[in-house]
């Protein structure tokens, strides 16, 4: 038995398969509970300079299922639940977006080293699947670690993210970006990865999120 097993087994044990909204068993979100879940597309409030064309968000933060799901999926370590939760994107993603490449915000090393794996990865690469998008997820490089941004206030969150990210690779055909993450609270890590993209010559820039909020 390998790490990756025994990881499961006691994730497993730790975090049994039940639906998270009504305990139904073997699943993470039955049908009933997942359509119960209001999807909307919002645009979200960003810090200026603007450098995002758009935002789109698949539900409310503040649903208390939405919010479980991701608290589990992003902190609990629940991996499995990324296939299930990009369910929550409406079919219009796949063809609002059908010229661009997708693009998950990259992790820290020592939090990647630390989770494993990165959710805006696994949520990037369910989406590529679901609504056959290229994917690049090498092209953004977080190159330092700085303090989580759930744990700083607004004005700190924005100075926090400042000069955190660079390209891996000149862009080439891939012009119009569409970045990928789990949540949005002020909008700081989209625009400055937008940012950097934009200044090395994409024309589109646009994002989506699972939620949106504190």
């Amino acid at each position: 038995m390998n790490y990756h097993q025994l990881k499961k087994i006691v994730l497993d044990l730790l975090f049994p398969v039940n639906c998270l909204g009504c305990g139904w068993a073997d699943v993470w979100l039955c049908q009933k509970c997942l359509k119960n879940i209001r999807r909307f597309r919002q645009v979200v409030s960003l810090p200026e300079p603007n450098w995002l064309d758009e935002v789109v968000v698949a539900a409310s933060f503040s649903d208390p299922l939405v919010r479980r799901a991701i608290h589990s999926f992003k902190y609990q370590m629940v991996e499995d639940l990324g296939p299930v939760l990009v369910r929550l994107f409406q079919p219009e993603i796949g063809r609002r977006f059908k010229d661009y490449c997708l693009t998950p915000i990259p992790l820290s090393r020592k939090r990647l080293r630390f989770r494993e794996f990165n959710q805006a990865e696994v949520l990037a690469r369910a989406l590529t699947k679901r609504f056959n998008l290229p994917l690049a997820t090498n092209l953004l490089i977080r190159i330092k670690d700085r303090p989580t941004q759930a744990s700083l206030k607004r004005a700190e969150r924005l100075e926090n993210i400042k000069n955190i990210f660079t390209l891996s690779q000149p862009l080439g055909s891939a012009k119009q970006i569409l970045l990928v993450d789990d949540v949005a609270t002020t909008g700081a890590t989209l625009n400055e990865a937008a940012r950097v993209l934009k200044k090395a010559g994409a024309s589109k820039v646009s994002a989506i999120v699972l939620g949106h909020g504190e």
